[in-house]
């Protein structure tokens, strides 16, 4: 089936241009009936190129031409298109975001022709004051009362003063020193308003900020009271219920130190958090279970540093808190469990692999 296509498409192709090629062919017969009235050939074949100029040159629309920027699907290459918000709130679409490694060759590429710190110097270069004439004073009195042009029409109107002998005639083209301290006097107040505004902002923004650390510190401390009532409300449960199994049940234990270190957790906790002490929990359950060795006979106080039943106590307060019950241990069987048997004697685990591995050996 696509062979069959292709071969009608190329059928198709090669009939349009045979009859491009006879329209053609009849043009330029119908031009050379037209033109054909000079017997010079050479001057009619001049006439005859510039009649067929326009002819042979013309786009040829048929076909559509693909551009430079247009793949062979006829999308617009490197067109980023424009992609949704992020906010689905906002309907408008925006720009895809350009890829770094783009960036950088367009920075590179920039720096290459134009070079780095174009314009560097800008502001660092004085730039040429301008200078009010008295034309130019004349037609616009509201001159700005803060630019330095006020100040520069002083010193022109006081030079001018000193040299010409009609000092009073500059007067009237000049403002007068009275009307220029009054714009300075101006320009200070204002200026002055303004910092006592900011001041005042300064202050009111302290204020805010105080205020909302007051109320961060409030529900910090409020924070610590909620977890350590929390937790002791556990262990006070846990203590009554216990109590109740072992009423109905006398074989049932109370986990009377397990409780107690829970307690002694809690409130060390409790005073390292008030204290601001870096990792209050893990301080804490160090401190009780070296309160709990303590309670120990002294032979036997310095066989452990506290670390290992310190994760004991926090993992202990992490299962009371989720399920209001405290984790028993229970030791294992194997004190009990029998030894291997391998003809009359007996023999260990060891043994045993040692032997199997000798007997593989033997083998080889």
């Amino acid at each position: 089936m696509a062979i069959s296509r292709r071969k009608k498409a190329q059928q198709s192709r090669r009939a349009n241009e045979a009859e491009r090629l006879r329209i053609d062919n009849e043009i330029v017969l119908f031009i050379e009936n037209q033109i054909a009235d000079s017997e010079d050939e050479n001057e009619c074949g001049d006439e005859l190129n510039q009649e067929l100029f326009p002819v042979f040159l013309t786009r040829d629309t048929s076909r559509t031409a693909i551009g430079k920027r247009k793949n062979k699907f006829g999308n617009v290459k490197n067109y980023k298109k424009p992609i949704p918000h992020p906010n689905p709130t906002i309907k408008r679409l925006i720009s895809k975001p350009v890829p770094k490694q783009t960036e950088h060759n367009r920075r590179r590429k920039a720096h290459e022709a134009v070079g780095k710190n174009i314009g560097f110097m800008d502001n660092w270069v004085v730039k040429e004051s301008h200078t009010i004439t008295s034309e130019e004073s004349v037609a616009t009195p509201d001159a700005n009362p803060g630019s330095n042009s006020l100040i520069e029409l002083q010193l022109e109107s006081d030079d001018c003063s000193d040299v010409t002998d009609h000092a009073s005639d500059h007067t009237e083209d000049f403002p007068d020193k009275l009307e220029t301290t009054d714009t300075i006097h101006e320009v200070d107040s204002e200026y002055n308003e303004w910092i006592a505004s900011s001041v005042q902002q300064v202050q009111v923004n302290r204020e805010v900020k105080q205020a909302s650390k007051k109320v961060s510190v409030d529900q910090h401390l409020k924070s610590i009271e909620d977890e350590w009532t929390t937790l002791d409300l556990k262990i006070q449960r846990a203590k009554i219920k216990y109590k109740a199994e072992h009423s109905k049940d006398p074989k049932r234990d109370i986990p009377h130190l397990v409780l107690d270190e829970l307690r002694e957790f809690n409130y060390r906790r409790r005073e390292l958090s008030l204290a601001n002490s870096k990792s209050p929990t893990i301080q804490a359950s160090v401190l009780a279970a070296q309160a709990s060795l303590r309670q120990l006979p002294s032979n036997h106080m310095n066989f452990s540093s506290g670390v290992g039943r310190a994760r004991k106590i926090r993992a202990q307060a992490k299962h009371l808190l989720d399920f209001g019950l405290v984790i028993f241990s229970q030791s294992g069987f194997g004190n009990l469990a029998r030894s291997l048997h391998v003809g009359s004697g007996t023999t260990s685990i060891a043994q045993l692999y040692q032997s199997l591995i000798q007997v593989d050996r033997s083998h080889w």
